[in-house]
């Protein structure tokens, strides 16, 4: 009706096929009628920019997730059934599977069900008792794991008689925590694994007192672990190989440092709690839930170190500085648990001769992030920006 205002509507009108929708085509017809048209204008583009969204970016996003996806599927493949995942060798393919044979050797292939307490999970393996004047703990000789470690003198609690606070603990206890070292063979041999039963020369590692470890496997190559442990927390670790053989032996050694459950962190914007490093004299940190939708998180270096940093305690890996090496942070979920780990692999393979031998050092640090301490292990040992483990901020040159 011209001049009528009553019921124009500035928009099409949707046919109603039913009273149900009534309440909805009033508002409709109020809104249109309202003062409100540049507000319904603006919904209507935000809509139009959301879907623009979805289907331009989100969906982009959620394929390059799926890919993600698959990339963590393939490295789970290669977990043991305690999460912790062997590092390929470089020239190994996606799947795990290398083109030159590399043999991956598996963890500790227990049932996933925890030990009743620590204490219970601390008899499932023979142990070899570390003591020190400022570590106690003991190293398992089923996997020649460094797996059970506490700072003697720091406590849980300022009650006298508090006990000392628990650094490591074995793979089948509550909140598994643990070191450990190996080789990645190429050239098919059997290597030790987490189901090999270690011999050891001492009942006990003290300073000044090494502990050897051995194990022979059954083409002759006998493996041996020389670790030394010093009057703070540094322990030094030789791992050899005696080629009794009759064909030259090529591996890669590597180290590992296996967590389980994310441990609860302050989250306090200055202090990093989770994955550490220091790779070709930078410092890189990782956040716990930056790992759980990415890829594992690699760098090749030649001198620095890896480790999980917590706001007190770090526990860290740390190979021959003048040795090329391939880093790398690791999650993935089995069990029900999320499982991390900070690891390095030798770049260069080992090969050895029949009738040679073989050897790399290596260093593990597992305690209390003391800065006189740590500076003195870079001065001493030369590693890298070792002071790094505490976050000094943006003003470290003044901190």
């Amino acid at each position: 009706i011209p001049g009528a205002v009553t019921d124009t509507i500035p928009f099409p009108l949707p046919i109603i096929p039913s009273t149900k929708y009534q309440p909805i085509w009033k508002i409709y017809k109020a809104i249109c009628m309202s003062d409100q048209r540049n507000l319904v204008i603006a919904i209507a583009l935000s809509l139009a920019i959301l879907l623009g969204f979805q289907f331009l970016v989100e969906a982009p996003q959620q394929e390059r997730q799926d890919e993600t996806l698959g990339k963590l599927t393939q490295e789970q493949a290669k977990q043991g059934s305690d999460g912790a995942i062997t590092p390929a060798a470089p020239g190994a393919a996606a799947d795990g599977k290398s083109t030159a044979g590399i043999v991956v050797p598996g963890a500790i292939s227990t049932a996933a069900t925890l030990a009743a307490n620590r204490a219970a999970a601390l008899k499932l393996s023979a142990r070899v008792v570390i003591d020190s004047q400022r570590l106690g703990g003991s190293i398992a000789l089923k996997g020649g794991r460094i797996d059970d470690l506490t700072m003697l003198d720091y406590k849980e609690t300022i009650e006298e008689g508090s006990p000392a606070v628990t650094l490591l603990s074995p793979s089948r206890a509550p909140n598994p925590y643990f070191g450990e070292f190996g080789w990645v063979s190429e050239n098919g041999p059997k290597v030790p694994d987490g189901e090999t039963l270690w011999t050891a020369n001492h009942k006990s590692l003290t300073p000044g007192r090494p502990l050897t470890l051995s194990w022979t496997n059954p083409d002759g190559v006998r493996f041996i672990q020389i670790i030394e442990i010093d009057d703070n927390f540094m322990l030094t670790v030789t791992q050899k190989v005696e080629n009794n053989s009759a064909k030259p032996f090529s591996s890669h050694p590597y180290g590992r440092i296996v967590r389980t459950d994310t441990p609860t962190t302050l989250g306090f914007y200055i202090l990093h709690e989770g994955p550490i490093g220091v790779f070709n004299d930078k410092l890189k940190e990782v956040d716990y839930d930056d790992l759980h939708e990415a890829p594992p998180n690699k760098t090749n270096s030649t001198g620095g170190w890896i480790g999980i940093s917590d706001k007190y305690w770090l526990a860290a890996l740390i190979p021959e500085q003048n040795t090329s090496y391939i880093g790398a942070f690791r999650h993935s979920r089995k069990n029900q648990q999320d499982k991390y780990q900070a690891d390095f692999i030798v770049q260069a393979p080992q090969v050895v001769a029949p009738g040679a031998t073989g050897k790399s050092v290596s260093r593990f640090f597992a305690g209390a992030k003391e800065v006189h301490l740590l500076d003195r292990y870079e001065k001493q040992l030369g590693i890298a920006r070792f002071d790094l483990a505490v976050d000094f901020g943006w003003f470290y040159f003044l901190t």
